[in-house]
């Protein structure tokens, strides 16, 4: 009899949980030609601007996002190698099982979401944020990610051709090389002249969907990329220290063309015990389909840039396809970042755990 009683109020409360989270479509094609330039009217009411520039809402042209699901406010917009949304749940029900599909052209493509929630105790908006994994299309074709979203809550998703970035950050160096003057001006040229000929040989890697070929040439363009950097630092002059944010972002694009290749998802949780006492927990899941051979977990309290002390890391000989590593920090600074090291070959990337601005 017990055994009935508690069937029927399963089956009673089945409603209830069926309402609580219901089936929502997105379909954004962001190879189709875009509209007007992006506006204030872009952005999704109730939102905090800061985050919908983040996703480069203000940036580039508008995209037109197609949904059936009502209660779903989409804003999208397509910026210089990259693509920005903003999904907006005003369904007014508990959540949506949200599945967005994104229409990408051909490339290797880095996927980072913010999550804003209305909060009495963050005002004015909670965030979460969290890298999702890459999308590496030899060809135009889709990338489909699932996500719940509450009542009330707003998805931002900025999706970035890694490449494309890489090559900006490399014209930035040059660029802080020439400002240098003529002579050091000429060094800087012919210390990246190997970073630029690697980034020339990845369009045909990514048109074959070769995710080991790019990984190698990139991890050679991330050697000689830290040498240059390192001349740089040697030889340049103490009104030069502008220059430094540039190498700096150079190496961390680098880093991320092969984050996104060898398809490494990272992820961190602050935790706060008694006392008060925080940790940090990071954590790296291969998705990919190669064993990394060595990587190493760290924090930084100055920054993306920054590099941790040597009793600050916890390394790893390998990760294989599939599984899953973690390491807990305790931290004290009011700014914690989570830091990811990994090798092939000679040449060392490091990247933010979350997704930096």
């Amino acid at each position: 009899m017990r055994n009935i009683r508690l069937v029927l109020g399963l089956l009673l409360l089945l409603p209830a949980l069926c309402r609580a989270e219901t089936g929502a479509t997105v379909f954004l094609d962001a190879t189709a030609a875009p509209g007007a330039a992006s506006s204030p009217q872009n952005i999704p009411r109730d939102t905090d601007a800061a985050w919908a520039r983040w996703a480069r809402l203000d940036k580039g042209r508008a995209l037109t996002a197609t949904t059936a699901s009502r209660g779903l406010s989409v804003r999208a917009s397509r910026f210089p190698g990259g693509i920005g949304i903003a999904i907006a749940n005003n369904s007014g029900t508990d959540a949506a099982r949200l599945r967005f599909t994104v229409r990408l052209p051909r490339g290797l493509w880095r996927m980072d979401a913010a999550l804003l929630s209305p909060s009495a105790a963050l005002p004015p908006l909670a965030v979460r944020t969290w890298r999702m994994e890459s999308a590496l299309l030899p060809a135009a074709g889709p990338a489909v990610k699932t996500v719940s979203v509450r009542s009330g809550q707003t998805l931002f998703v900025r999706v970035t051709e890694t490449l494309v970035t890489a090559r900006a950050a490399l014209g930035e160096a040059l660029e802080a090389g020439r400002a240098s003057g003529s002579a050091m001006s000429g060094r800087v040229a012919r210390a990246l002249a190997p970073v630029e000929q690697s980034l020339d040989g990845l369009p045909p890697l990514v048109a074959k969907g070769n995710r080991a070929g790019i990984t190698k040439k990139v991890h050679r363009a991330l050697l000689s990329a830290a040498q240059a950097q390192a001349q740089w630092k040697n030889e340049r002059g103490g009104t030069l220290v502008s220059g430094d944010e540039a190498f700096d972002s150079l190496m961390t694009a680098l880093s991320e063309i092969s984050c996104a290749a060898c398809n490494l998802v990272p992820d961190q949780t602050e935790v706060v015990g008694a006392g008060g006492a925080r940790s940090l927990r990071i954590s790296v899941t291969n998705a990919g389909s190669r064993t990394v051979p060595l990587l190493s977990l760290g924090i930084s309290e100055e920054g993306f840039a920054a590099t941790t002390e040597p009793g600050d890391v916890t390394v790893f000989r390998q990760i294989a396809p599939g599984s899953k590593v973690a390491a807990t920090f305790a931290v004290t600074g009011p700014a914690v970042h989570g830091m990811v090291q990994f090798i092939q070959g000679m040449g060392a990337a490091v990247v933010p755990v979350l997704p930096g601005p």
